[in-house]
């Protein structure tokens, strides 16, 4: 937890889009179990988890609904809790589980709580540094790949309304400990998430939270996401030492082609032709991609 606690706030800026300013000492972690899937007015979260730290420990607090009739008291208690906090995190989200939240409180006629809160949602990053070498980035795939965390006879999520609907008409909550569990592996699991993403992104050359380094692939990938925050010269060092590193997810012609561009926009042309004399060299399939550049290049800046 002291690690996460020194991470920048650039870095959580830099990952969702938030102020620099958010201190994750304020941040509550927050996710939901519904009675559906899709949304909607008729939708209910039944279960909702928040995490959240108390000096360095950190307390995950979960609020079931054992009846319909008592939303109320219940949304009252969260709205409660959620005050004291400045920043949202949570996986996916600003799609899903907030907006069903805000949904309810409105239904309830009651304000909703944290508007206009920061939010980061870590399902973004997430699918933007893993997608070319994971495919699938649900959380548990992420535990798995990325965290090194196995869960054991883990409750599938596409159950989890059944369970819920079982538990109302029958009145057995034995089968839904699983479910409480689920929800709070997830909460515990986005901390976890967090503070490797903001590692990843505070110090992309150095150690991961378990030690290695970062492979190409996940270098490249990293140096998308600062290009696109226009940290050029942060991207460059990424895609320079994922080429030496190697990648597997992309072709090494994509990230030539990739790393020449950046080398272009900064205007730096000696290190942007070599790489284009580099692709010829190496016969880039087909591609008139480095050929068109350097054409280009000696019509605009030779001029020969």
């Amino acid at each position: 937890l002291e690690h996460l606690f020194g991470l920048p706030g650039s870095a959580w800026e830099q990952l969702g889009r938030v102020p620099a300013s958010v201190d994750m000492r304020r941040a509550v972690f927050f996710d939901t179990e519904t009675t559906g899937l899709a949304g909607g007015t008729g939708t209910y979260a039944f279960l909702v988890g928040l995490g959240f730290f108390e000096g360095y420990d950190f307390v995950v607090r979960q609020y079931f609904l054992r009846d319909y009739h008592e939303e109320e008291p219940m949304l009252e208690a969260i709205a409660a809790d959620l005050g004291r906090f400045g920043l949202l995190v949570s996986f996916n989200g600003k799609s899903f589980d907030w907006p069903l939240m805000e949904t309810r409180y409105r239904m309830s006629r009651r304000r909703v709580p944290q508007g206009g809160a920061p939010h980061l949602d870590l399902l973004h990053p997430a699918r933007r540094l893993w997608k070319e070498r994971l495919g699938a980035c649900n959380l548990q795939n992420l535990e798995a790949q990325i965290l090194g965390v196995h869960r054991q006879g883990d409750v599938p999520g596409h159950l989890i309304p059944t369970l819920y609907f079982d538990y109302l008409r029958t009145g057995n909550v034995e089968p839904l400990a699983d479910v409480i569990l689920h929800n709070r592996l997830d909460i515990v699991s986005l901390v976890s998430l967090a503070g490797w993403l903001g590692q990843m992104v505070t110090d992309p050359l150095g150690a991961t939270p378990d030690g290695e380094l970062l492979c190409g692939d996940d270098l490249y990938a990293l140096g998308r996401l600062y290009e696109s925050r226009s940290m050029l010269a942060e991207a460059l060092t990424c895609y320079e030492t994922a080429r030496e590193r190697g990648v597997d997810a992309v072709s090494e012609s994509t990230l030539l082609r990739q790393l020449s561009t950046a080398y272009k926009r900064v205007r730096e042309h000696d290190q942007a032709v070599a790489v284009w004399q580099k692709m010829i060299e190496a016969g880039s399939g087909l591609s008139l991609f480095p050929y068109v550049e350097l054409a280009k290049y000696h019509e605009h800046v030779t001029r020969s």
